[in-house]
């Protein structure tokens, strides 16, 4: 990310909310860049697909511009085809590229907290430092 390049705030927050607005783009990034590898394996007819995947690739363009601007990086016009091309290894360079991940202020974005009940996402979840979550509202 690049710090100190800008500043993401909403009335009612003290916080800089920028961490935050980076990790929400990143995670929408991911999930679209999951069904893009997903939806050319679906057992669904060719016209279905094709109508999917045209979805798929105009929120990429969306959520790669929110995540270039959450991050201060700039956009360019090859990043969303990356991403729909190459699925999550796509997006992890893309995130890397825009500093979104391993950036200079402790590493990934901020995590979410799992519920107490849901193991499925538990092992994923890096543990929060006591700064990070300050800089990480809920």
């Amino acid at each position: 990310m690049n710090a100190g390049r800008h500043k993401i705030t909403a009335t009612g927050h003290q916080l800089d909310m920028t961490g935050w607005c980076v990790e929400k783009t990143l995670h929408v990034v991911e999930h679209l860049a999951e069904l893009a590898e997903s939806v050319p394996k679906m057992n669904i007819s060719d016209d279905m697909k094709s109508s999917a995947m045209g979805h798929v690739r105009l929120a990429l363009v969306d959520g790669t511009k929110l995540l270039s601007f959450a991050t201060g990086a700039t956009w360019d016009v090859n990043d969303s085809p990356e991403v729909v091309r190459d699925g999550a290894a796509g997006a992890e360079r893309l995130a890397r590229r825009y500093g979104a991940i391993g950036a200079s202020s402790g590493g990934a974005p901020c995590q979410p907290r799992p519920a107490a009940n849901d193991r499925r996402r538990a092992y994923a979840v890096a543990t929060v430092s006591a700064r990070d979550s300050a800089r990480c509202p809920e």
